[in-house]
């Protein structure tokens, strides 16, 4: 029996293999990873093409469901079909992140797409979208792919990010070192620190040294390593100014926010002055108001009291000439009585 027949399922050709392993899920194929290199490459193969397949079939679910949505923004509110859109948006939302996270590194060849639980937990989201008619809400039903792939992202910068940050600058250095020879000897590179899976349908240029390179081929080499240095001192420039940017317009929206606040309080303040200001002159009216009615209420008495006022001046006026006419009679008959009485002479004895 020769070598090839014992190899078991790394002996199929990649089809078959891709075929077989399409059973499982991809969080199974994950933890497959650990396995061996060859089914390191080959899961890793998987989970790269899941992530983009993942990706063009929510496209195409999207599509589906926004074709049967009418124009009207009001109207889309009350349509049956408004939770499907609101979750395809946060799936839209949560794909964009995992792909700013995981797919620059993809892309350099540095690592896969690690997380294949969220994948599966992404097709079993869009799948029950599709069959149920009316889904729970966004917030319900999309709570496990959060947790999990806010998780696999944390732990992806925290942890992995700065092992294939240190693995990146060792190649670096290795590759450097390789392309000058010592004492008229090649000096082979040294082996990378893990295996580099290459991304699906890479097409940038991977660089192939030998130990009998000639002198055009070692300079086109160096040419092409301070281009891209280059392009990181200029990208790590720009990184630097937008960061730079992004603090500046932090501070100016904080000294902004903090304005509005004191605009505010003083606004507050004043509006707490003119509330004690209504509230006396309120007061005060209410007093003005008591006292109105209570001279009201005395000029009435006195209205009240003037017509028996006039009739006893009238009455005493009436009476007043018949009273003097009856003691001038008096009078007069007085003195008549005293002229007619005799005189009497008076002696003095």
């Amino acid at each position: 029996m020769d070598e090839s027949s014992n190899q078991g399922l790394l002996g199929l050709p990649q089809e078959i293999q891709e075929k077989i392993l399409s059973y499982l899920s991809f969080d199974e194929i994950a933890n497959l990873r650990n396995v061996c290199c060859d089914m390191n490459k080959l899961g890793s193969q998987i989970l790269n093409k899941g992530f983009i397949q993942v990706d063009k079939y929510h496209s195409q679910i999207q599509r589906e469901v926004k074709v049967q949505l009418p124009r009207r923004e009001s109207e889309r509110r009350n349509h049956p079909l408004a939770r499907h859109v609101d979750i395809l948006a946060a799936i839209e939302t949560r794909l964009s992140l995992l792909s700013m996270t995981y797919m620059k590194y993809v892309s350099m060849g540095v690592c896969c797409f690690i997380p294949g639980k969220v994948l599966d937990e992404i097709y079993r989201v869009i799948k029950d979208v599709r069959k149920n008619t009316n889904p729970p809400r966004s917030h319900e039903m999309l709570q496990e792919l959060r947790d999990i792939s806010s998780m696999a992202m944390e732990h992806f910068d925290e942890h992995v990010v700065p092992l294939l940050k240190e693995s990146m600058q060792a190649n670096e250095s290795s590759t450097l070192n390789s392309t000058f020879p010592v004492n008229g000897l090649s000096v082979p590179s040294p082996k990378p620190l893990f295996q580099s899976t290459p991304p699906l349908n890479a097409s940038y240029p991977r660089l192939s040294y030998s130990l009998s390179t000639d002198n055009s081929a070692r300079s086109s080499v160096l040419k092409q390593i301070t281009s891209v240095k280059q392009q990181l001192r200029s990208n790590s420039n720009s990184l630097l100014t937008l960061r730079k940017d992004v603090t500046d317009s932090r501070a100016r929206q904080m000294r902004v926010i903090q304005e509005q606040k004191r605009r505010l309080t003083t606004q507050d303040r004043k509006i707490t002055l003119q509330a004690q200001k209504i509230s006396e002159q309120e007061r005060i009216i209410n007093d003005l108001s008591k006292k109105m009615v209570e001279n009201d209420r005395k000029f009435e008495e006195i209205l009240s009291k003037v017509p028996l006022l006039n009739g006893d001046k009238s009455h005493k006026e009436e009476a007043g000439p018949s009273s003097e006419s009856g003691s001038n009679r008096k009078r007069k008959s007085n003195h008549v009585a005293a002229q007619s009485r005799p005189k009497r002479s008076c002696r003095i004895k």
